[in-house]
């Protein structure tokens, strides 16, 4: 299977997975920051999110590859369940690889009608125009 396709499915099963952590922890430091490495997405993914489970090496290795390839082709990943988009970006952390996700909001649509232009309507200065 192409690494292109498995990105987003990863990205966003991990995500929502860390969504429902607590806030200020490792994995999690920030709203709308989320810190993933190799290990990480092996337990969450692999190990049903069970933070405390030992993962093998080859695990390991190949959710490295699939992070590292997000990164290298600058994937900006969108949600699956909502209009959320993630942006990737590196973040190398005591020596080990992993990777910064970022939630990165559409901008909304204005809401309301155009305003119209009527014909024959002169500009009447309000306050201190």
């Amino acid at each position: 299977m192409n690494k292109d396709f498995i990105v987003p499915i990863v990205i966003n099963f991990c995500v929502d997975f860390l969504k429902e952590r607590d806030v200020h922890t490792t994995y999690h430091p920030k709203k709308g920051v989320y810190i993933l490495d190799g290990t990480t997405v092996a337990k969450i993914m692999r190990h049903n999110g069970v933070l405390r489970s030992h993962v093998d090496p080859n695990e390991t290795a190949f959710f490295d590859q699939i992070l590292r390839h997000a990164v290298n082709n600058s994937f900006i990943v969108e949600s699956l369940r909502n209009k959320n988009i993630y942006k990737l970006e590196e973040y190398s952390k005591f020596g080990r690889f992993s990777i910064k996700v970022t939630n990165v909001r559409k901008p909304r649509k204005l809401l309301g009608t155009k305003p119209k232009v009527i014909e024959g309507v002169e500009y009447v200065p309000v306050g201190y125009d």
